[in-house]
């Protein structure tokens, strides 16, 4: 069935996941250069910790049904890969002399409270899904979109922080899960 393959498509922590690696993607792009990043070393480590969030959902997610240890910690290193991207924001944005916004700002209210749509794919889920993420990024163009790196960088660390607080929920329900039900391969040892 489709719908089991592609189980984390319908996530909404899959989702902003892949909304941070395109938007991390392209934040590296247009401002690491050969001036400060001369080795590369940061873009890598960034948009490879960007990666790893939605790899790490998704992988963990596919073992379910086999183990939901797995399952668990492959979402918890998603979360901490996550807070890894955080940290290059913040320092990125302390390397200029500018702090991240204040949770009290007109700004950082509006990031965090720019809602996602429920995916509502039927069929063609690869295809639907990757329509209903390039939505959910342009919601945020705004500041993603913005000429000015530290607006980017400080939207960017708001969907991290939002997306970590998620994963957090997320790791909860599975225990609960865990606790409830075990796992196919914890049940065999």
């Amino acid at each position: 069935m489709q719908i089991n393959r592609f189980g984390y498509y319908w996530l909404d922590t899959w989702v902003l996941a892949n909304v941070i690696q395109l938007a991390t993607q392209d934040f590296c792009a247009r401002n690491l250069n050969r001036t400060n990043d001369p080795c590369g070393r940061q873009y890598d480590q960034m948009t490879q910790a960007a990666r790893s969030v939605p790899a790490n959902i998704a992988e963990g997610n596919s073992r379910h049904s086999t183990s939901k240890e797995t399952e668990m910690r492959l979402t918890d290193v998603a979360r901490a890969s996550l807070a890894e991207l955080a940290n290059d924001y913040i320092n990125w944005l302390m390397r200029y002399e500018n702090v991240p916004w204040s949770v009290k700002s007109d700004e950082h209210k509006a990031v965090s409270h720019t809602p996602l749509d429920r995916p509502t794919y039927k069929d063609d889920v690869q295809h639907q899904s990757s329509l209903h993420i390039l939505k959910q990024k342009h919601k945020f163009d705004t500041w993603l979109c913005s000429k000015d790196s530290m607006i980017e960088a400080n939207c960017l660390l708001i969907l991290c922080n939002r997306l970590i607080m998620m994963l957090g929920k997320q790791i909860e329900n599975q225990l609960e899960a865990f606790r409830e039900e075990g796992g196919f391969s914890e049940a065999l040892s």
